[in-house]
């Protein structure tokens, strides 16, 4: 009973601190706020960094926003309170890699830092492979890191409910590593999804899930929308897109409850 009583405990514990951070939510300055207090501090402006991370979580039972970019070769790292905007935490560091991100490439010298083919032939020479089109398909990721030292392109897309993810050669465009996986995203196609017994559904739990975003269906790209079970509670685990960032929703099934609220805008690029 000892047992049973900690961890039902715990799982109180985990519920509700997630339902606290999603309620703080609504009144956060925002990831584009946390941005321009970053910037400001660091003296630097918009047009002259890389931004990797621009993410919502917590510390130590503060919201915060945890901001990162690159300029000249280095890392910026910031950790800014969500609620009043003041900068918590700052680092930085010179780093070896610097990536390059451009959400919407006009030829393939403005893509491409010295030496490298730019993100938009990555993500051509990954859709030569999968033989499609950037029509058929859902970009969410197109970033230049390092593999074993050699500079590399990760492309990921979906198509069809398929999660395809590549590695792209960044000097040569070879493909060196490819997977594709139809497990992690379930997508929402129906227009009159089914209602499992004592749910809401899954197209009740989308509308939740844009209503706190206050976005339309017609703003987002969804590429997760399936029934799982957090701590013992059945949830609808939402995900979609919009204008490169990633949302991330838990929905309380029963209830319809917000259980856990996570946005990402960490090296996600729109569909070309």
């Amino acid at each position: 009973m000892k047992k049973f009583n900690k961890v039902a405990a715990i799982t109180t514990f985990v519920a509700v601190g997630s339902m606290a951070l999603t309620m703080v939510a609504a009144s956060t300055i925002g990831a584009q706020k946390a941005k321009e207090v970053a910037l400001a501090h660091a003296k630097l402006n918009e047009k002259n960094v890389t931004f990797t991370k621009a993410k919502m979580d917590t510390d130590d039972g503060v919201a915060v926003y945890e901001v990162e970019f690159f300029h000249n070769g280095v890392e910026y790292d910031y950790e800014i309170n969500a609620l009043n905007g003041k900068v918590r935490e700052f680092s930085k560091d010179k780093e070896v890699m610097a990536p390059v991100v451009s959400t919407k490439p006009t030829t393939s010298n403005t893509t491409a830092s010295k030496g490298t083919i730019g993100a938009q032939k990555a993500k051509e020479a990954a859709l030569s492979h999968a033989n499609l089109s950037g029509q058929q398909v859902t970009f969410t990721k197109a970033n230049i890191d390092y593999d074993d030292g050699v500079a590399v392109y990760e492309v990921e897309f979906y198509h069809n409910g398929t999660e395809y993810d590549y590695e792209i050669d960044a000097k040569t465009g070879q493909v060196r590593e490819f997977s594709k996986d139809q497990e992690t995203m379930i997508p929402v196609v129906s227009t009159k999804p089914t209602v499992s017994q004592g749910t809401i559904g899954v197209q009740k739990a989308k509308e939740v899930a844009l209503s706190h975003a206050k976005l339309t269906g017609e703003a987002v790209t969804f590429t997760k929308a399936g029934i799982d079970h957090d701590n013992g509670i059945t949830v609808y685990e939402i995900e979609f897109y919009h204008n490169g960032v990633e949302y991330n929703y838990e929905i309380n099934a029963v209830s319809g409850n917000i259980v856990d609220f996570e946005m990402d805008n960490e090296f996600e690029v729109d569909n070309d």
